[in-house]
């Protein structure tokens, strides 16, 4: 009777999982919402969002080809602007401006409908995978979607009561995935790239798994193109997935695999020709430490690369169970997210390697763990053999179900005594992380069996209801918890941007769209997709190859328009986002557990930082003319900064205020910009 409602319930679970991941917007709405009469700002609700929002924004626009959106001296002509370019953040930016909806709205809709795609599609993989399986595909797919990373040992309810209770881990690994949303909540890649990604990865398990595959690798082979054109990582990842099945075919003498994958690596040939300027410019680190990440040639061993080797082990072990094909994707499965971590022990460049770790590495790794249970049926020997023993004995049951617990209360205090004496490498904390979290599970798991085992009464339909309702309400819990908990700890973030709502709507209803604007660092991250105006200096600027020159005279000139002391600066310079502008994903000292260099990468010199000094102590001295070498229309400033801070007096001398509220205050250059209209209410003062 439960199989027979396996379609309702799928259909369930793909609203859950699509109102799981708009949650956010529901608690921002309830806890950060403006005044009324104020405008709400779009708030940045997954990563890097802020990048994306003004990319997504501009394509909105019919701007498709704009250069740097960022800073105006980089654009194109407008004329170029128009002119259609190919690629994910262009494509839906089409969609939304066809589809006629708001851009606040579009957004909105997205976030629920494309997590919905891709549990469908993940359905279908471990549909796939499972030969017809259902109910557990179905849970498989939610497990993926809600919390994948538990496939590292990583369990978010777990993460946060150890990092707020208990200890706050030093590992990076650790705090990226704690501090991060859902991976399928992140704007564009994955939720909208990652469609096209699953889709292909599907072709390609069904090529391995059926008869007649050839079908299934000529219908993925456009998906394939098109995430050469939207995501490096997604692309990248495949590339490596039929390279290992090509291999692992080849020693299984598997011909009808191998010989038509041959096509296939010849069209890969063909993209790698297309994109193979951009992979040359990136290996020739032509553009210093900001765009080529580290020389590195050892290991990287990540959580990631640890639950490989677990899997690989287990492979090993019950190898004899499992057929060629199923052998061939395994192996495609596991060792995938290894030679894509580890790739730079070759190339000697380690390119944002937690990309991998969190948008790719947990699908492959989920359907290794797919495979192995399709075989070793964990299910069947506990329903079988061990739920019967249990339900006859009280006490073989209580006694399993502590000694579970004690090992992984064991396995906890054996992490913290490690980690009095870590050293702080990012291998030895991953390892240990993994430890301390697979121990962990240890514990809800042996309380799951003291609860599941009696109220199955040795039934085994009975039994696979309420372990089946366990790991959806586990995932479903999970995933909910770590949305919540992301937001809210966003919320005063959220309501600091929100004060500048009312200058940013200004800024958009009354100056041309060519103007710039010098604005506080966090508003600057986002302000293009608001106000459709350009900045003067953003983190996400720089991402466009600016020369280090002009990097170093924009900070310069911020920090001096600002009114910054000497002290202040030199404090900002060692701080996130102003270090990353002047000298990109380098640091002052070592540090083993970066995420970019893994200690491996070249230090910020005094040299450079005396030189940004000097460059900073000539702003007061240089000519007014040489202050405005780069276009700046208008100013943004919080009252509370102006409480504390004064302008130069020749900066004074040159803006005038026109706008002001009981947050922010907006000036402008009137010799730069004829304002189209001001608003009846609004008073034009001169700066006192």
């Amino acid at each position: 009777m439960f199989r027979r409602h396996a379609i309702g319930l799928l259909v369930v679970l793909a609203l859950i999982t699509g109102i799981i991941h708009i949650i956010p917007y529901g608690i921002v709405a309830l806890l950060a919402s403006p005044s009324k009469g104020t405008p709400h700002l779009i708030f940045l609700l997954s990563a890097d969002e802020e990048h994306y929002l003004v990319q997504l924004n501009t394509a909105y626009n019919g701007r498709y080809r704009p250069g740097n959106r960022y800073l105006l001296e980089h654009a194109l002509p407008p004329d170029v602007q128009k002119k259609f370019l190919f690629n994910g953040i262009n494509l839906l930016g089409l969609i939304g401006r066809l589809s006629g909806l708001s851009f606040g709205t579009f957004l909105l809709i997205i976030r629920f409908l494309f997590p919905m795609i891709a549990f469908l599609l993940l359905y279908l993989i471990f549909l796939a995978l499972l030969s017809g399986q259902k109910i557990t595909s179905a849970i498989f797919a939610l497990v993926g979607m809600c919390i994948p990373y538990a496939v590292y040992g990583h369990i978010h309810f777990i993460d946060r009561l150890v990092f707020e209770f208990i200890i706050k881990p030093g590992v990076g690994w650790n705090r990226l995935l704690l501090n991060s949303y859902l991976p399928w909540a992140r704007l564009v890649n994955p939720q909208f790239t990652g469609l096209f990604f699953l889709a292909g990865l599907l072709l390609l398990i069904q090529f391995v798994l059926k008869p007649k595959g050839w079908i299934y690798l000529l219908a993925s082979i456009p998906f394939f193109l098109l995430s050469s054109k939207f995501y490096f990582y997604h692309w990248s990842s495949l590339i490596v997935f039929i390279g290992v099945i090509f291999l692992s075919a080849l020693w299984q003498r598997k011909r009808r695999i191998w010989l038509p994958l041959l096509l296939f690596i010849l069209v890969g040939l063909v993209v790698v020709m297309i994109e193979l300027p951009q992979l040359l410019q990136l290996a020739s680190n032509k553009y210093g430490a900001l765009y080529t990440y580290s020389l590195l040639r050892s290991p990287v061993v990540s959580p990631g690369v640890i639950a490989s080797l677990i899997l690989l082990f287990v492979f090993l072990a019950v190898r004899q169970r499992i057929n060629p094909e199923e052998k061939i994707l395994l192996v495609a499965c596991i060792l995938t997210p290894v030679v894509c971590i580890n790739q730079q022990v070759l190339s000697g460049r380690a390119v944002q390697v937690w990309h991998y770790e969190l948008f790719t590495s947990p699908i492959y790794l989920w359907c290794a763990v797919a495979l192995l249970w399709r075989r070793i049926e964990p299910q069947y020997l506990i329903e079988t053999k061990l739920a019967p023993i249990l339900a006859r004995s009280v006490w073989f049951r209580r006694i399993l179900v502590w000694l579970i617990i004690i090992a992984g209360g064991m396995g906890t205090a054996l992490y913290f005594l490690f980690h009095l004496s870590w050293s702080g490498h990012l291998t030895h904390g991953a390892l240990l992380s993994f430890m301390f979290y697979a121990s962990l599970w240890l514990i809800p798991t042996g309380g799951a069996l003291g609860v599941v085992i009696p109220l199955s009464k040795g039934n085994r339909q009975c039994w696979f209801i309420v372990a089946s309702a366990v790991l959806l309400l586990l995932a479903m819990g999970d995933g909910l918890e770590r949305q919540t908990y992301t937001t809210l700890r966003r919320i005063p973030e959220f309501r600091r941007q929100q004060t500048y709502a009312s200058a940013l709507y200004w800024l958009k209803n009354n100056t041309p769209l060519q103007s710039v604007v010098l604005a506080p660092m966090e508003i600057a991250e986002f302000l293009p997709a608001v106000a459709h105006t350009y900045v003067y200096i953003a983190k996400n600027a720089v991402h466009y190859r600016v020369a280090q020159q002009e990097r170093e005279e924009r900070l310069a000139n911020y920090f001096y328009i600002l009114g910054l002391t000497y002290e202040e600066v030199d404090r900002l310079t060692h701080q996130y986002p102003y270090r990353y502008i002047l000298w990109g994903l380098r640091y002052f000292s070592p540090r083993s557990y970066d995420l970019y260099s893994f200690g491996h990468h070249q230090l910020i010199s005094k040299q450079e930082v005396e030189r940004f000094r000097r460059l900073f102590s000539t702003r007061s001295t240089v000519s007014v003319e040489e202050l405005f070498k780069y276009r700046l229309d208008y100013v943004l400033l919080s009252r509370d900064w102006l409480n504390t801070h004064s302008l130069p007096q020749r900066i004074k001398d040159k803006f005038t205020r026109v706008y002001e509220d009981e947050n922010a205050v907006l000036f402008s250059h009137p010799a730069n910009i004829k304002t189209r209209h001001h608003n009846e209410n609004t008073k034009i003062t001169k700066l006192k």
